[in-house]
């Protein structure tokens, strides 16, 4: 939602019953997951 649709953080929160804060969370922790990923995969070799 935050990227396809550009939505706020307070508007997931409120769909999602959690706070602004902990939406924060739960993306950082996305974006590292897929950073990880990416690097075992060999798609991010170039990258910084």
């Amino acid at each position: 939602m935050r990227y396809a649709e550009g939505s706020s953080l307070a508007t997931i929160g409120a769909l999602l019953g959690m706070s602004e804060h902990a939406v924060e969370g739960r993306l950082r922790r996305a974006r590292a997951a897929l950073k990880e990923q990416l690097q075992k995969t060999g798609s991010m070799e170039n990258r910084s």
